[in-house]
């Protein structure tokens, strides 16, 4: 029933994971991965070769250092998607995205619908609806794959192909999170020169595709989101190497957002680094 697609460079961790799907998921499945050691290839491109060889209809695009903790997910996860209107299945993201070149997580928490770290609202849904999802573990119906296709021509790297496919999916269908089965993501994000450069040249690109949002946000309140994500680029200046134009010029468009932003602390940090 289902087709998990598992990009992976290491066999160790290949094996790890396949054991672990097979011990938890409950439903007939196959793995399709794929080592990328000599091709080179983005993961966009992988992701839509590999969809091309599923047997099934539900696909899972997955990292490869996943803990599933819960028996029957593959149970709980066709169910979701047996809602026509759910077009993709993750198992975190945020109810908003900025117009600017952040990652997702730079928003408050109270955006944050997220079963990796428990951050939900006091309810009995089966999943929270979001504007964009993480990419450690997305599902769709191969309908909406088809539909959409990961974008390879756009995305030739490891980077956005979550937000972009989120984003142009949102359109049309929801994006949950699940609430009714737990994993473990055994990683955290990287986020380097590489990834910064690619994310501002998708921004600069897409920048009228957001922001997204599940609620009607006021005006005031996405320039306060706004100047929230430009505030985190610039606290990443050392890993994501920010030059002191764009520092400056990121300054400039809180200040012209939501100069209450700039407290204290913030400007005694802005004055350390300058």
């Amino acid at each position: 029933m289902i087709s998990i697609i598992i990009p992976s460079r290491s066999a160790v961790a290949l094996a790890a994971i396949s054991e672990n799907i097979a011990k938890t998921i409950g439903v007939p499945f196959e793995i399709i991965d794929y080592d990328n050691t000599e091709d080179g290839f983005g993961i966009c491109k992988i992701y839509n070769l590999c969809a091309q060889k599923a047997q099934f209809d539900t696909l899972v695009f997955c990292h490869d250092d996943l803990l599933f903790e819960s028996e029957n997910w593959g149970v709980h996860l066709c169910k979701i998607l047996g809602d026509k209107n759910v077009g993709l299945v993750g198992v975190a993201g945020a109810t908003f995205k900025s117009k600017y070149p952040a990652p997702w997580v730079a928003v408050p928490q109270e955006f944050y619908r997220c079963q990796l770290t428990n951050k939900f609202p006091l309810n009995a849904k089966d999943y929270e609806e979001v504007a964009v999802l993480d990419g450690c573990f997305i599902a769709m119906r191969a309908e909406v794959w088809r539909e959409f296709l990961w974008n390879e021509n756009q995305l030739k790297g490891f980077h956005l192909y979550d937000i972009d496919m989120s984003t142009r999916v949102f359109a049309n269908y929801k994006l949950v999170v699940a609430r009714t089965f737990k994993l473990k993501h055994l990683s955290a994000g990287k986020f380097d020169t590489n990834w910064y450069q690619e994310s501002k040249a998708y921004f600069d690109k897409n920048s009228k595709l957001f922001p997204t949002q599940v609620d009607k946000i006021d005006r005031k309140y996405i320039n306060y989101l706004d100047a929230y994500a430009l505030k985190s680029l610039i606290f990443r200046r050392d890993t994501i190497k920010l030059s002191n134009f764009e520092v400056l010029n990121y300054i400039s468009k809180i200040f012209s957002k939501y100069p209450k932003i700039l407290n204290k602390g913030f400007l005694r940090y802005i004055i350390r680094i300058s």
